[in-house]
């Protein structure tokens, strides 16, 4: 159960550093498209911000504990 437990927090803190650095990306394309103009967002870019956001604030908030 140990393993399945230090398994699931490795797991949470990996999607967390992916879902910080997608909200960093997106921030960065709208600051840039703001100067420039040129900034599209996809089908999907408000959802997937959404869920990012979602789930940086309930680690954040749960402070890493399944």
């Amino acid at each position: 159960m140990e393993i399945f437990l230090f398994l699931m927090h490795k797991i949470f803190v990996f999607t967390f550093i992916l879902a910080a650095l997608y909200v960093v990306r997106e921030a960065f394309r709208f600051i840039r498209g703001l100067s420039t103009g040129e900034y599209e967002t996809g089908k999907h870019t408000v959802l997937w911000l959404g869920i990012c956001i979602a789930h940086i604030l309930t680690m954040l908030i749960t402070g890493f504990i399944i």
